[in-house]
């Protein structure tokens, strides 16, 4: 993941390429919300890089980038045992919950992601609420969603593969 986001030597600034034009003024790279990454203090570097590249895109209005940023940031955290992964996928949570309403076209996706990130932060019941009842033309994403309630039934905020929903058997 340390490959997906860069960092401006001279600048602060973060993206997956630095080549573009950078439309963030220096006075957001400056400021304090910025550099502290809004106050989060975070185990890792690389988690850093990835909340400011949210904070970036947010203040850009990108939200598609946002949501990635900040996920990616939450799995830095895994790797870290950085308690801050539940939060950064609280805020994941409601950025794909605007996603699953802006793009018809990945709705499916991005509504499975959501089970997902809502069992991961430990929000089971309202996960179980949400999800009792979907159903997807899909078996494998009725299969993915079957699989997260009962993980969430179980209390259990683990993280899971393809393969452990099919039991093993891909």
């Amino acid at each position: 993941m340390n490959t997906w986001i860069n960092e401006c030597p001279h600048c602060g600034y973060v993206a997956s390429d630095l080549d573009g034009t950078v439309e963030i003024s220096e006075e957001f790279l400056n400021d304090e919300s910025y550099v502290t990454c809004e106050g989060h203090d975070f185990k890792s570097d690389l988690a850093k890089l990835f909340y400011r590249g949210y904070m970036i895109l947010r203040e850009e209005n990108e939200l598609l980038g946002e949501f990635y940023n900040v996920l990616h940031c939450a799995w830095v955290c895994d790797d870290a045992d950085d308690e801050l992964a539940c939060e950064m996928r609280i805020i994941a949570t409601d950025l794909i919950s605007q996603l699953i309403e802006q793009d018809p076209e990945n709705k499916e996706n991005f509504i499975v992601m959501k089970a997902d990130l809502m069992r991961r932060s430990g929000k089971f019941n309202e996960m179980i609420r949400e999800y009792e009842n979907v159903y997807f033309e899909n078996d494998m994403l009725n299969d993915i969603i079957t699989f997260q309630i009962t993980k969430a039934t179980e209390n259990d905020d683990g993280c899971y593969t393809i393969e452990d929903v099919k039991g093993g058997k891909l």
